[in-house]
């Protein structure tokens, strides 16, 4: 018998952690399963999972899941959210940039990718890119509070920073050498 593919291998495991019961608590809601409608077969049941899992406090296995039904599915932007926001909860900050950029590509008019976007950067230290991104959110959405308070709390942080961080510019001696 030949070793299954990776594929295999993500389905049986997702299977197995179905059939496991996962605490909910209180303030554990899962996301909504209707962007699972437009799914076929595997995707559709490993983005449920993936939502059970992240709702249960386990963003990581949840992103690991929305990886596989994203190559599966490569077009549907449920999985796309989806796996930005588990990356993003995940504290695995340049993944979540990474997947949030891609959404914005895709939809330059997405607010919520672009608030994402400016969050992962807050969380990467670029304060400056990150006002960027919640300006754009917020000339999409002017009423949206969030989208104020994270461009206020970015441009504050900017300020006290002086300058986006980055690797140290080269002593004026080493720039004249060269």
């Amino acid at each position: 018998m030949t070793a299954g593919t990776s594929s295999d291998v993500a389905v049986e495991q997702a299977q197995r952690v179905d059939r496991e019961e996962l605490p909910q608590g209180p303030d554990r809601e899962l996301p909504p399963s209707q962007p699972a409608a437009g799914l076929s077969g595997t995707a559709r049941r490993w983005y449920l999972l993936a939502a059970k899992h992240h709702g249960a406090g386990r963003p990581d296995r949840a992103a690991d899941l929305l990886v596989s039904a994203l190559a599966r599915e490569p077009s549907q932007g449920c999985l796309r959210e989806a796996l930005a926001r588990a990356q993003y909860d995940a504290k695995r900050y340049l993944a979540a940039r990474t997947t949030f950029a891609a959404m914005t590509a895709i939809d330059p008019a997405d607010h919520f990718a672009l608030f994402g976007l400016g969050l992962a950067e807050t969380r990467l230290l670029a304060f400056e890119a990150a006002a960027r991104h919640f300006q754009r959110a917020l000339r999409l959405r002017p009423d949206e509070l969030r989208y104020q308070l994270a461009l206020t709390h970015a441009l504050v942080a900017a300020d006290c920073l002086g300058a986006e961080p980055g690797p140290p510019a080269a002593p004026a001696a080493a720039r004249r050498s060269s």
